[in-house]
């Protein structure tokens, strides 16, 4: 991942949390997450992802991905997530 990659990733992992943060019912597939946020495909997905990775996010059976409640996250999740890019 050159440079310009990670500092998309971190505005995008930057901009979904908070947005889930703002919105904790906020339930998205990943199609309208890239509609929502102006994401290239492949940039929402891996975000999604590594969110659902770290815990912060689920999938729904549905496909969509919502925030977790049964668990607070203990850890800044997208200061763990830069760290690891």
């Amino acid at each position: 991942m050159d440079v310009q990659d990670a500092r998309d990733m971190r505005q995008a992992l930057t901009r979904i949390q908070s947005d889930y943060n703002e919105m904790p019912e906020l339930k998205l597939t990943e199609r309208q997450a890239r509609r929502l946020w102006n994401l290239p495909e492949g940039l929402c997905g891996a975000a999604l992802t590594a969110l659902v990775a770290a815990g912060y996010l689920v999938r729904a059976r549905d496909g969509a991905f919502l925030r977790r409640h049964d668990r607070p996250v203990a850890i800044d999740v997208v200061q763990a997530l830069i760290m690891t890019t």
